[in-house]
């Protein structure tokens, strides 16, 4: 039930519009002026089949497809237009050099971004503070992990896609029923959907700031599973971002 209320609460929230879907720490532009080095951290796409009864089965298969075309996809894209030294980090690798930390620092870089979006993107009434003090942090401790990649900052993707029998649901589709007060009264949910979601980071790997961040608009077509899709998806996701580095970079 947990999970199910926590899916109607995206939904209600990213289902609500807003005006921008990136946002900035106060320390962005400084930091970005001061960094020279980038970890491009492996994608962490998660497909998952919703199967009968409403329970859903994470693929792996649909997964390792969605992180290989990701990644690709991410590459390609910066070796064209990113202004800093990349290092495309592998996920084999990092296994290898640390499995807790990276496991550690992948789990909580998602419950931070998450918070950040629904916080800082897409607030309800209620939480209009947060998006005015956008300011979410994975802990200094992340020093760790960056010193390991020998990097300034660190970028991280995630993503989730739902698919039932009949293929992929799309968040436009969403037929979610909810009656909710969600200043304090009672929450009914009778799901039949959840939401797909698509965010990039910018991580500071001596503080664990979440520096800049992106959520893909909920109106966008997606796929996870089909290379030119996923290569849309890069230009959505990397378009402020590359922008803003590049008028950095030309300062130095």
């Amino acid at each position: 039930m947990k999970k199910l209320m926590w899916f109607v609460l995206i939904t209600v929230f990213f289902s609500s519009g807003c005006a921008t879907n990136m946002r900035k720490a106060a320390t962005y532009h400084t930091v970005i002026q001061q960094s020279k080095t980038i970890a491009v951290m492996p994608p962490n796409m998660r497909l998952h089949k919703i199967m009968a009864g409403g329970n859903m089965e994470l693929i792996d298969e649909w997964s390792e497809t969605a992180n290989k075309l990701m990644g690709q996809a991410i590459k390609e894209k910066f070796s064209d237009e990113f202004n800093f030294q990349l290092k495309f980090i592998d996920e084999n690798w990092l296994l290898e050099q640390d499995k807790e930390l990276w496991r550690e620092y992948k789990a909580l870089y998602h419950a931070v971004a998450v918070s950040a979006i629904i916080h800082g993107i897409y607030p309800a009434q209620r939480f209009s503070s947060k998006k005015e003090n956008f300011d979410y942090t994975l802990g200094k401790n992340i020093r760790e992990l960056s010193d390991k990649l020998n990097s300034d900052l660190l970028l991280f993707s995630y993503g989730e896609e739902f698919y039932s029998t009949g293929g992929r649901i799309a968040s436009s589709l969403f037929t979610t029923a909810a009656v909710a007060a969600l200043t304090g009264g009672t929450v009914v949910v009778l799901p039949t959907s959840v939401p797909d979601n698509l965010y990039f980071s910018l991580v500071n790997g001596t503080t664990g700031q979440v520096e800049w961040i992106r959520a893909l608009p909920p109106t966008t077509n997606k796929s996870f599973k089909k290379e030119k899709g996923v290569k849309k998806l890069v230009d959505i996701m990397t378009k402020n971002m590359l922008q803003e580095s590049q008028r950095s970079s030309s300062k130095k």
